[in-house]
């Protein structure tokens, strides 16, 4: 499962009656996305080729085969086929049972089964924060120490219920949510950083100093959160040329499907991506990018190929919006995130994206408020 961010946006005054009413927003904001909502049932219809539905189960494969015959498979067989172990039910017999038991229906817009699945849902579980504690840089007259009080707040909807010790042990502490206002602007709240995981900048000190998990936009500091982000990027971009120095300027994974005389676009095999696979990890530069710990993933490579500029210049443009945007009701991204931190978004849709989302951002309200959110999926 994965782990991304979110920024969701709010209208002013969303902080500023306290870390507890900021709570409140957000879980209202984020409702209408929780996994674990359900709904009215609808018809979910099949998308890919009726050969391959359920390719994996080999017991369904041997009654497809039967009902085929040897022809090429139909949904109109797959259907007969995946019903066959229950009872004997007509193609579009929608009466019989209403409960999700597996089967499918046909009508003349395709296969389908019935769900009650969110189809909007794009987490089950969020904490502000997170992984990504204290992310917003803010503001040299918006910083002061962080005050003494301390505000619990439950998690909402978690799959695994809120973990904290004020649930009296319920569940582990590793994921308390508290948050805290700074002594300073009340608006600015940052999440407790003890929460179980490495803190991202825990090099700045436990008190925080100058950084929030939600503020206003002007308290928080955009220039300077891109500007570090290009002079980082600059620095590891001449720590890439110096490595590679000398080497073959190294290929990303369609250039050496290309290489191979494969269509990177097309519907592969898997023996054709291990060909690829070991075209790409076979390269000069590739193999010294690993050897000197940079990560070498194929996407990356390629923004480094195109020059310390160009990839200064992406990084800055990524510094401050996230993997998706929350606000007015309207949930943007560039793809849809699925296991392991893997999402569908190309290169081309996300570059599209953060130059919108900075538009976005800079054309904003002063006192809209921004909140990091750390979602689960």
């Amino acid at each position: 499962m994965s782990h991304y961010t979110l920024t969701v946006v709010l209208p002013p005054g969303a902080s500023s009656l306290g870390p507890d009413h900021l709570h409140q927003q957000l879980e209202k904001a984020l409702a209408p996305y929780n996994e674990h909502t359900r709904v009215p049932r609808y018809k979910e219809y099949e998308t890919g080729k009726p050969d391959m539905w359920r390719h994996w189960d080999k017991k369904f494969q041997a009654r497809l085969a039967r009902v085929a015959a040897g022809a090429t498979p139909t949904w109109a067989m797959v259907v007969q086929a995946q019903n066959a172990p229950t009872q004997e039910l007509s193609l579009i017999d929608e009466s019989a049972n209403e409960a999700d038991d597996g089967r499918l229906f046909l009508d003349d817009a395709g296969a389908y089964t019935y769900s009650t699945y969110n189809p909007d849902s794009k987490w089950d579980g969020w904490v502000i924060g997170g992984r990504w504690h204290a992310y917003y840089q803010l503001k040299p007259d918006a910083v002061a120490a962080r005050g003494a009080a301390q505000v619990h707040v439950h998690a909402p909807g978690a799959g695994n219920g809120c973990r904290c010790r004020s649930c009296l042990g319920t569940a582990p502490p590793s994921d308390a949510v508290v948050l805290r206002a700074t002594g300073g602007d009340p608006r600015v709240v940052l999440a407790d950083c003890d929460t179980g995981h490495t803190c991202r900048r825990n090099g700045l000190g436990s008190s925080h100093i100058g950084w929030a998990d939600a503020a206003p936009i002007e308290c928080i500091d955009l220039d300077g959160m891109r500007a570090a982000a290009y002079n980082a990027a600059a620095t590891d971009h001449e720590h890439y040329s110096t490595v590679v120095a000398g080497l073959p300027a190294p290929l990303g994974f369609k250039a050496c499907a290309r290489e191979l005389g494969l269509d990177p676009e097309a519907d592969l095999e898997p023996h054709q991506w291990d060909s690829v696979r070991q075209v790409y990890w076979a390269q000069p530069a590739v193999k010294a990018m690993d050897a000197a710990d940079i990560w070498a993933d194929s996407s990356h490579v390629e923004a480094l190929a195109a020059g310390k500029e160009a990839f200064a210049t992406r990084a800055a443009t990524r510094a401050v919006p996230t993997f998706a945007m929350l606000g007015d009701g309207h949930w943007v991204a560039p793809g849809s995130m699925g296991w392991f931190g893997m999402d569908d978004a190309t290169t081309k849709d996300k570059d599209q994206y953060y130059a919108a989302a900075n538009q976005v951002l800079d054309g904003l309200p002063g006192a809209t408020v921004l909140a990091l959110i750390d979602c689960h999926i």
